[in-house]
């Protein structure tokens, strides 16, 4: 059942990219192509009769890529209120130019300052992650 996590995951990490750089550039004309997926962990089994839930986030950016981290989640079986980190992959993406298909620069990463509330949340969520470990 991985295959289907890899399969998910590359199309939602695909679309982080994409985001990333048309909130800095719109008219930025790239292809991503995924360069791998690497640090894939399963932390839990997966319940087949549960949701799960893909969370995809920029994790850093370089020159040309993009390393973009995905958590899978499903609602804790013993308390449906909390969720459950499942697996965790990380996935480079590499920035083509769409015409000439060479690695072009990507902008670099911003955070939004005025997001303190989103801030505080995913701070929150990455404790609970780790304490999970």
């Amino acid at each position: 059942r991985l295959g289907k996590f890899y399969e998910a995951t590359d199309a939602i990490t695909a679309d982080v990219a994409y985001r990333h750089t048309a909130q800095s550039d719109p008219d930025m004309d790239l292809t991503w192509v995924t360069a791998g997926h690497y640090f894939s962990r399963k932390f839990a089994p997966t319940d087949i009769n549960r949701d799960m839930t893909l969370r995809s986030y920029l994790t850093s950016v370089g020159g040309k890529s993009v390393e973009i981290r995905t958590d899978a989640l499903q609602a804790d079986p013993d308390d449906p209120n909390r969720e459950k980190l499942v697996n965790v992959c990380h996935t480079t993406m590499v920035a083509l130019d769409a015409r000439t298909r060479k690695p072009t620069n990507v902008p670099p990463m911003r955070a939004d300052p005025t997001d303190e509330e989103g801030e505080a949340r995913r701070l929150a969520l990455a404790k609970s992650h780790r304490s999970r470990l």
